[in-house]
């Protein structure tokens, strides 16, 4: 009886997601590097600070926990969101214990991994919120082409990453304004990083 209801609520917990099949573990292993590349590059820049994205009328804060990093990736972790991030960090991922989605479009997130590097980079925009193909979100980081974006969820003031999208494969999504200054305020020591431009981005 216990396994039952220890089943059912495994089956809960994964609902739209399945375990990987023979094929779908090769491309796994294929986009690994980029999933603990992706991670490293939010433990560096992220994780622990508040990063400061500002447009000539705006700006926007972004805080990312551990917990944010998985959902980006499109999969799910039989041990948990923040053990998947540590996990990729010391490159010591399970396959038997990733769920991918059923939809097919964690293969889609994880190609756009390559490319997260354009969030700390001058070609990108900010956007307003909207519902764009089921997806809500508050806010939205896009690279100037075709490439990635970042869809964020507002949370008492600051953002949070909800979701990572694959804009080669979607159209007509929100251009939004352009990014003008980035900066990062670690959330301990209050040390700061002004990736640009050096000269026009204050401190907060």
């Amino acid at each position: 009886m216990l396994y039952s209801v220890k089943e059912n609520s495994m089956a809960n917990k994964f609902d739209g997601y399945k375990r990987l099949d023979f094929n779908e573990s090769k491309k796994f292993e294929y986009n690994l590097k980029a999933i603990e590349n992706a991670a490293s590059f939010f433990n560096i820049h992220f994780l622990n600070k508040e990063v400061i994205y500002k447009t000539r009328n705006e700006e926007v804060s972004i805080v990312f926990n551990r917990t944010n990093f998985m959902h980006l990736c499109g999969v799910k972790y039989e041990d948990g969101a923040a053990e998947f991030f540590n996990l990729a960090l010391r490159k010591q991922i399970n396959f038997d214990k990733v769920f991918i989605k059923k939809d097919g479009t964690t293969f889609q997130k994880l190609s756009a991994l390559n490319s997260i590097e354009f969030l700390l980079q001058k070609d990108i925009s900010l956007s307003e919120g909207t519902i764009y193909l089921n997806l809500s979100f508050d806010k939205a980081l896009r690279t100037k082409k075709e490439i990635i974006a970042l869809t964020l969820i507002d949370a008492d003031n600051v953002f949070i990453p909800q979701s990572l999208l694959n804009l080669k494969f979607m159209k007509n999504f929100p251009r939004g304004n352009n990014v003008v200054g980035i900066q990062s305020i670690h959330l301990q020591d209050k040390s700061v990083i002004t990736y640009f431009p050096k000269d026009e981005i204050e401190n907060k």
